[in-house]
């Protein structure tokens, strides 16, 4: 029933746009929230000014965007100390972690799956 459902759904959302949908729920005694992408997302700026969304600078200096720590607490506020790792940086580590073998992974960024 639940796949039957959701397809439905999917079926009447694709009619109109999501700004469309706005106007149309708006106007409804009804609670609905629209679903944004991250690009989006990253561009509002109440997400910076709650330190939210923060910028770094790498051991290169080069600047990157983090998110922040999202509980703010009084008495014991957290920190961001270090930048977050480089994108795939981590990936190797991980796929010895998962079992794969150094012929295995080597196999993997040869042919480009990683």
């Amino acid at each position: 029933m639940r796949p039957q459902i959701i397809g439905r759904f999917r079926e009447v959302f694709k009619q109109k746009t999501q700004a469309q949908w706005n106007e149309t729920l708006k106007k409804l005694d009804v609670c609905y929230s629209p679903v944004h992408g991250l690009k989006e997302v990253l561009k509002y700026s109440f997400l910076r000014e709650r330190e939210m969304i923060v910028d770094f600078s790498d051991g290169d200096g080069k600047k990157t965007t983090a998110f922040g720590v999202p509980v703010k607490l009084s008495k014991t506020p957290g920190a961001l100390r270090l930048p977050p790792v480089g994108f795939g940086e981590s990936t190797t580590d991980v796929l010895r972690e998962l079992g794969y073998n150094e012929n295995e992974i080597h196999k993997f960024h040869s042919s480009d799956v990683i």
